[in-house]
């Protein structure tokens, strides 16, 4: 090989060395903003799940007393 293929050699080495560097550092990224969404939606969720349970709790006190029952806090 000649001098100006080998220096062309190892700066090619050298920039694929750098993307897959790069191509790590935003997966990583990637994967972190996944989580990110992921644990929003799951922290959403929750809320609306605890919320809908209230929600059908107070439903269910009110068709008690509507039936003559008492509510469970009396």
């Amino acid at each position: 090989m000649t001098k100006s293929s080998n220096e062309r050699m190892d700066r090619l080495t050298a920039e694929t060395a750098q993307d897959r560097q790069q191509a790590a550092i935003d997966r990583q990224e990637f994967r972190t903003e996944i989580r990110q969404i992921w644990e929003y939606l799951r922290d959403r969720s929750s809320a609306q799940a605890v919320h809908s349970a209230y929600r059908m709790t107070a439903q269910a006190e009110r068709a008690l007393i509507a039936l003559g029952g008492s509510s469970p806090q009396d």
